[in-house]
């Protein structure tokens, strides 16, 4: 590898999608503009391949992390939903004396009738169940 004449390492040249913040996507940044170089500067594929293994690794990596945050943003959205229904619920409960089962039902039909779904409440949402003047009435 020679040091004379080469061209700066080519991250501009590298795919967006790897572009990030993360240790893990500054390594593979790093990686590939490494490899880049050695391209450009004309080495035989057998110096290249000391850099497959660890590529492949860290795409590896990438891939499963990725997957993973998806898989906690998921749960994480379930129980924030989960938790505002309970709100709705206890909010009912309260507001009327009712027991658990009769306050879900409630919120089941209020819901139906406002079109909203259970697991998109908002506190916004909440807040109208607690302003709507004819709970006590039913």
């Amino acid at each position: 590898m020679t040091t004379t004449g080469r061209p700066s390492r080519p991250d501009a040249a590298q795919p967006e999608s790897l572009q990030s913040s993360t240790p893990l996507r500054e390594l593979l940044n790093a990686m590939i503009g490494l490899l880049l170089a050695e391209i450009t500067d004309g080495s035989d594929s057998e110096q290249l391949k000391r850099y497959v293994a660890p590529l492949t690794m860290c795409l590896a990596l990438d891939r499963d992390l990725t997957d993973q945050a998806g898989v906690a943003r998921e749960a994480v959205a379930r129980v924030q939903g989960q938790q505002m229904t309970d709100l709705a619920t206890g909010v009912l409960m309260a507001r009327l004396g009712c027991d658990i089962p009769a306050a879900r039902n409630l919120l089941s039909e209020w819901l139906g009738q406002k079109g909203l779904e259970p697991a998109t409440l908002t506190p916004a949402e909440i807040q109208m169940l607690l302003e709507e003047p004819d709970w006590g009435r039913r």
